[in-house]
């Protein structure tokens, strides 16, 4: 957190009998605002020191980072997506998110966060959104495609079907091909309609849609390793790392 910005700096009292002998003014009135200035300026820095009005009442009205996890939590769930915990453990994650870190991996930020990030279901209501959307697209419902809320999932989209629904135009068959890659081989067919598809059907949707999210995640970051390791090389050989500074290091520190 950077310093806070100084107050304009007082003129030394030595000079003010130079600017009132220039200015023709007596020197009690120059005396008189310079310490008025000098006890207003303490009151400034005093009331910056507490609280606002607005920032006291908003401690006192507005909801709380529980509460707000709550509202998420409801909101996901009305929505028909699946908490990544029940609401029962909410209690113990906001007092002890470090007891709970494999249970939130996969909706964290930042691993081993200080402090330890928690708050996880409204990541969880913008990813199911984000499938919903993914549903009507690949299923050539195209209405909502100039949405800025969506271009994510238009890239994603886009991405899954050169690199699968081109072989395989049918999406259900393309998504088979998909989780058979990653060991996943029960029947299913996706319904026309989402809004008929039953509810284990539209969880196995869900699975393609974030395993093609990793997939396309791990084939960027194979392609770009090749670059990373030369501008490792190159910073290597320039000479301005410590022995200690490895890849591992400047990673971490």
């Amino acid at each position: 957190m950077g310093k806070s910005a100084e107050g304009p700096a007082r003129q030394p009292r030595s000079k003010i009998k130079v600017i009132t002998d220039a200015l023709n003014i007596p020197s009690s009135i120059i005396n008189n605002a310079v310490e008025s200035e000098r006890r207003t300026r303490t009151k400034s820095s005093q009331a910056l020191s507490q609280p606002s009005c607005r920032e006291r009442f908003r401690t006192l009205t507005a909801p709380s980072d529980k509460e707000f996890e709550t509202e998420a939590y409801n909101l996901l769930v009305n929505e028909g997506g699946r908490p990544v915990y029940p609401i029962s453990l909410l209690e113990g994650v906001s007092r002890n998110p470090e007891n709970y870190q494999e249970m939130l991996r996969p909706w964290l930020d930042i691993l081993n966060a200080n402090p330890p990030e928690w708050e996880v279901f409204m990541k969880q209501v913008r990813s199911w959104r984000e499938f919903r959307q993914w549903q009507k697209f690949n299923r050539e419902d195209f209405g909502d495609w100039d949405d800025t809320r969506f271009i994510e999932v238009g890239l994603a989209y886009n991405r899954f079907v050169r690199a699968f629904r081109y072989e395989y135009p049918d999406y259900t068959e393309a998504v088979k091909k998909l989780l058979e890659q990653h060991g996943f081989t029960q029947s299913f067919q996706f319904h026309e309609d989402p809004a008929q598809q039953d509810k284990l059907t539209t969880w196995i949707e869900y699975l393609g849609f974030e395993y093609w999210q990793l997939e396309w995640s791990t084939r960027s970051i194979k392609r770009l390793q090749s670059k990373y390791d030369g501008a490792w090389e190159t910073l290597v050989e320039s000479g301005v790392l410590r022995l200690d500074e490895t890849a591992e290091f400047l990673r971490t520190d």
